[in-house]
């Protein structure tokens, strides 16, 4: 596999798509970034959905700040 084509061409469809990036593409760019023993940036990927996720849940949210 290419990891660095991959790791390219996935960090390119996240910058194009920053508000709406599937936990798909952090995923696949996570399993790229492991390939090439990049432990630091991979982690960042496998954690990234979990922030996205809470951000998007707590701008949705009109009782966040009351519930918390």
């Amino acid at each position: 596999m290419d990891y660095d084509k991959a790791i390219e061409l996935y960090s390119s469809a996240i910058d194009l798509n920053c508000s709406c990036s599937t936990d798909t593409m952090f995923e696949q760019r996570c399993k790229a970034r492991l390939g090439k023993m990049l432990w630091a940036d991979a982690l960042l990927d496998a954690q990234k959905p979990f922030v996205v996720s809470w951000t998007s849940a707590k701008a949705r949210s009109s009782t966040w700040s009351t519930t918390v």
